[in-house]
């Protein structure tokens, strides 16, 4: 099984893709997508590290949905995510027990709501 992963990894090796041959291609996304996409968030009150909650987003898409539309269809065809949203919001929420023991906390990371809607 050594050998197979060796010659697997030595064939991956010789492979190699042109730089004039793209891989993947993606057609836009359209602002009905990204609407779409918004409706199915759930209705959690809680905010990222912007102050946004998924309840705000949804009532508030119909200001934005075109610059956010480009702004997904740009880190399409540019193969990028903005860094800034990829910082996420880390909460201790209380299990049980006594509350001055960290043991009896979980963290919960509160990813940014433009994430949820670009992924």
């Amino acid at each position: 099984s050594q050998n197979t992963s060796h010659s697997a990894l030595d064939f991956l090796a010789r492979r190699t893709i042109p730089e004039n041959i793209t891989c993947f291609s993606f057609n836009d996304v359209s602002e009905n997508d990204v609407l779409n996409v918004v409706k199915q968030l759930s209705n959690k009150s809680s905010k990222d590290h912007f102050g946004f909650s998924n309840r705000l987003i949804k009532d508030t898409i119909c200001c934005y949905i075109t610059p956010l539309t480009v702004l997904i269809n740009k880190c399409l065809t540019q193969g990028e995510f903005p860094s800034i949203l990829k910082v996420t919001k880390v909460v201790p929420v209380f299990k049980k027990g006594k509350k001055d023991q960290l043991n009896n906390f979980r963290p919960i990371a509160i990813v940014p709501v433009l994430s949820k809607v670009i992924e």
